[in-house]
């Protein structure tokens, strides 16, 4: 079985409007459409968030708490085009390359294993090639998609799931530790769901 590895990126459209204006960072800053009923924040940046603010909240509840956070418009012109430019870079690691359009991008090692050394020299490919970009992931490499995509968004860095653990990483990883809206963590309280797996 291939293994795929995940390229994540926290704040994915922050961090493509920051490659532009890097101060957005060091500031209250969220990207929302406000044409959107009801609008709900994308993004945030870490200064934002020291205000409670947070991916999937209510604009109006961010800006009760936080009355000068910069809101943005997202650019999807923009996100495209640099989703184009991301999969151009990342195939000279791995030919066999998907998206889910909202900042995690999947490559297979299939027919890969000469190339590389082990798993960190494939990861450390993929760094090297999203830096070149201006941009730094966190990176997982699992059995399956779904699981690379959890532990992308739960490390710090870099997570290698052994062969054959995907179900005990997702045991111990909280649904907190996800990227998920507040609706849908809402959800999954209702329905009992506390784990990943």
């Amino acid at each position: 079985m291939a293994r795929i590895a995940c390229a994540y990126f926290p704040r994915y459209e922050l961090a493509l409007a920051a490659r532009e204006d890097p101060s957005l960072w060091h500031r209250p800053v969220a990207i929302a459409d406000l044409a959107t009923q009801p609008s709900r924040l994308i993004a945030t940046s870490p200064a934002a968030e020291a205000f409670g603010l947070k991916r999937g909240q209510l604009t109006v509840q961010a800006r009760a708490l936080c009355p000068h956070l910069d809101i943005l418009p997202p650019n999807s012109e923009a996100q495209q085009s640099a989703e184009r430019e991301i999969l151009t870079r990342l195939s000279t690691v791995s030919p066999l390359l998907d998206s889910d359009a909202h900042g995690a991008f999947f490559l297979s090692l299939q027919g890969l294993r000469h190339l590389f050394a082990n798993e960190a020299t494939f990861a450390d490919q993929i760094l090297h090639a999203l830096r070149a970009l201006g941009l730094d992931p966190r990176i997982a490499i699992a059995d399956q998609p779904f699981v690379a995509w959890v532990a992308a968004q739960y490390t710090s860095r870099l997570e290698l799931v052994p062969s054959g653990e995907d179900r005990a990483l997702l045991e111990r990883i909280h649904i907190s530790a996800l990227n998920l809206s507040e609706p849908a963590f809402k959800l999954l309280a209702l329905l009992g769901v506390e784990s990943a797996g």
